[in-house]
């Protein structure tokens, strides 16, 4: 039973340390790629960021806040002219 444990132990280190070098790996990949795309990757971002909004302007042609200034620009101003 002992021997069991001891062997159980000893996979799970060796899985942990596996794991570990595999996301220090990862970790170093990514932060190449980071560093060398960097503009690339602004770029790809703020293009669909500009997609989806563009997107979704178009679908909804009135906002909110254009309704409330037409209802607040039609109220009397309190004022007698």
């Amino acid at each position: 039973m002992q021997q069991l444990i001891v062997a159980t132990s000893e996979r799970m280190g060796l899985w942990v340390q596996e794991t570990q070098d595999r996301i220090s790996r990862f970790e170093e990949s990514a932060d190449r790629l980071i560093t060398g795309y960097r503009l690339w990757l602004i770029d790809g971002v703020s293009m669909l960021y500009f997609v989806a909004t563009i997107q979704l302007a178009r679908a909804k042609l009135i906002w909110t806040d254009e309704f409330f200034t037409l209802y607040l620009s039609q109220l009397s101003s309190g004022s007698k002219r």
